[in-house]
């Protein structure tokens, strides 16, 4: 017979959710200091309308993505935008391609490299990149990372896996 956990849920929600509130301005200043800006902040909104026009105008834009690793597969991607055609992957390297580790969580430096390399054949500079964009919301993951930790304290806290007594 299989015995199923009697209770489902956080031990400590009420915890975990002050912490997730408490944290999230912090990390957001945190970031905003490194330069990484959310995409509902008022920085992203008046880039992406400066965006918008200048696509608007009929000049293309060159998007690059970072999945700065942490987690699962870093890589890099390019993308040009054309009004009248649309969107162009241009390049999307995975870092493990580069590296031969599989499911690559470091930084993606080749990746990168590989990214500007294929921009130098078009006859394109880095410089003309006209937005990065990151795979993670830093602040939310952080912070949710945090409530997950708050919520099964004192226990998670300690590394040993929470149980019911």
């Amino acid at each position: 017979m299989v015995m199923l956990p009697q209770r489902l849920g956080p031990r400590n929600p009420r915890f975990g959710a002050v912490a997730f509130r408490l944290a999230l301005p912090l990390l957001e200043r945190l970031c905003r200091h490194k330069k990484i800006f959310r995409s509902t902040s008022a920085f992203a909104s008046e880039q992406f309308r400066s965006l918008a026009s200048r696509l608007n105008n009929g000049e293309p834009l060159y998007l690059a993505g970072i999945g700065p690793g942490g987690i699962h597969n870093s890589g890099a991607a390019l993308v040009e935008v054309i009004r009248e055609t649309g969107c162009k992957i241009i390049c999307n390297n995975e870092e493990e391609w580069f590296s031969a580790e599989k499911h690559s969580t470091r930084y993606p430096e080749k990746s990168v490299a590989a990214l500007i390399e294929r921009m130098g054949a078009m006859g394109l500079g880095p410089e003309r990149i006209d937005a990065w964009f990151l795979s993670w919301d830093f602040p939310v993951r952080g912070t949710t990372l945090l409530r997950a930790a708050l919520e099964e304290a004192p226990a998670s806290l300690r590394g040993i896996p929470a149980t019911r007594r």
